[in-house]
């Protein structure tokens, strides 16, 4: 039970960690740029560990726009991104 705890608190961390980077990238710039949809991503990933697909997928979805946006030709995260937004749909 002592893990279970640490888990979760190491997930909180992370994604108040990612979600400083996030408000810092958007300050930087607010138009969108392909660091900001891995930041999402990856806060994506946090929730997905916690049990909580709505809130990912909201992440991933958010990930795929500014993504599109980005580099609409680069296939290796937007693929990710896609394949999670599809799985996390099916768990829904």
């Amino acid at each position: 039970m002592v893990a279970a705890k640490f888990d979760q608190a190491e997930f909180g961390l992370s994604l108040y960690y990612y979600e400083q980077s996030l408000k810092v990238r958007q300050n930087l710039n607010p138009s969108g740029h392909v660091d900001m949809s891995a930041i999402l991503y990856m806060i994506e990933c946090c929730y997905e560990k916690q049990k909580n697909p709505k809130k990912a997928l909201q992440f991933h979805q958010q990930a795929l726009d500014i993504y599109e946006k980005s580099l609409p030709n680069d296939d290796g995260l937007r693929q990710k991104i896609v394949n999670s937004i599809h799985r996390l749909s099916i768990v829904k």
